[in-house]
């Protein structure tokens, strides 16, 4: 905690101070217009959502439920010595589920040291975001989905890293694209025709990547690599800041890094969706706001706005009153899983996408 409270006081004083190598901007009195985060906070709040609260009664089970279970596959220690091992997800299937169906894949990861039932729980002990799966399927909410909850650490085990796990993010990039995709979608019905590189970048578009806190890091670490197999990404509460990218606090670096690393990859602004969201208490708050503002200023690429606006692909919701935990997280996929699902079976990504192809 000590670290992330540093970080953040921080910020506001680096942000300052960046500022004072360019020519002072004034407004019309003369007055300077300081880069300070009260103005910063006016842009940003402008394409805010307020995110609705979870109905209480979608935390209870729902008549019709869908079916946890664990994974099992084969892979490597990616970051380490590329020994083989074995570990294990939480995969939900939605009730009903049927091998001869296609269904959209949602892969979720945790944050610092989670595991693999953090975010919907065990088979034998749901937890309440399952719940609240189950009831948005079944009020037809959102179009059924499978969702894989896998962890970054090697066999299951939390590493106990002195650095929040910043270095595990990147290698985890190779176990899921190699091994872990291929695995789930082999064994489960999704879009993927065949689970070879050309499989997964055709069925992309039905393919999202999302976590919460580090696994929110993840997430954007994805877009720098994944792109050609992923097309929406959802990240809570997991500004770029925290990641080990970049020995910067200062806003401006976030946008440019991810922008660069996209461009590079072939893709252009209408390939994807990001959704960003955290709680108005929550500790990652003001970084997610930098985050925001950062992305505000590369709008070539980033069109952050509210929802349903013609060209708009990122949005911000902010969880009124929530802190960094379970209850934020669950609030953030409720308010954001809507958006996803039409997305992921719009014609919009389906259409860019195809039009000019793959280039990873």
């Amino acid at each position: 905690m000590k670290r992330i409270v540093l970080i953040l006081l921080l910020v506001p004083v680096l942000l300052l101070l960046s500022g004072n190598s360019a020519p002072v901007e004034t407004n019309e009195v003369g007055e300077p217009l300081t880069p300070d985060y009260t103005t910063w906070q006016k842009d940003v709040k402008n394409v805010m959502m307020d995110l609705k609260d979870v109905p209480e009664d979608f935390f209870e089970p729902a008549q019709e439920g869908g079916n946890l279970q664990y994974f099992q596959y084969r892979t490597k220690n990616y970051d380490k010595d590329m020994a083989e091992e074995t570990k294990y997800a939480v995969i939900y299937t939605p009730y009903q589920y049927s091998a001869d169906k296609q269904y959209d894949i949602l892969y979720l990861m945790h944050g610092y040291t989670g595991d693999i039932n953090t975010w919907l729980g065990s088979p034998g002990d749901p937890g309440e975001m399952k719940y609240v799966l189950d009831h948005m399927i079944a009020d037809h909410k959102i179009a059924p989905m499978i969702v894989v909850c896998p962890t970054y650490y090697d066999n299951n085990e939390n590493e106990l890293t002195d650095n929040m796990d910043t270095g595990l993010l990147e290698p985890f990039g190779l176990e899921l694209r190699n091994d872990l995709i291929p695995a789930v979608e082999t064994s489960f019905s999704t879009y993927a025709v065949t689970t070879d590189e050309q499989g997964l970048q055709d069925s992309g578009t039905h393919r999202a990547f999302g976590g919460f806190s580090m696994g929110g890091v993840t997430t954007l670490y994805r877009m720098m690599d994944c792109m050609d197999i992923f097309s929406c990404f959802i990240d809570f509460s997991g500004p770029i800041y925290w990641s080990s990218l970049v020995n910067s606090e200062t806003g401006d670096w976030g946008a440019s890094y991810l922008k660069e690393k996209i461009t590079e990859q072939g893709y252009t602004d209408k390939d994807f969706y990001l959704y960003l969201a955290t709680g108005s208490q929550d500790e990652a708050y003001p970084l997610m706001d930098t985050m925001v503002q950062s992305l505000l200023k590369q709008n070539d690429l980033f069109h952050v706005g509210l929802p349903g606006k013609p060209g708009i692909n990122v949005t911000y919701g902010v969880c009124d009153g929530e802190i960094h935990d379970w209850h934020n997280r669950a609030r953030c996929l409720y308010n954001i899983l809507p958006m996803l699902s039409d997305h992921m079976n719009g014609i919009d990504l389906k259409e860019n996408r195809h039009k000019h192809g793959h280039h990873h």
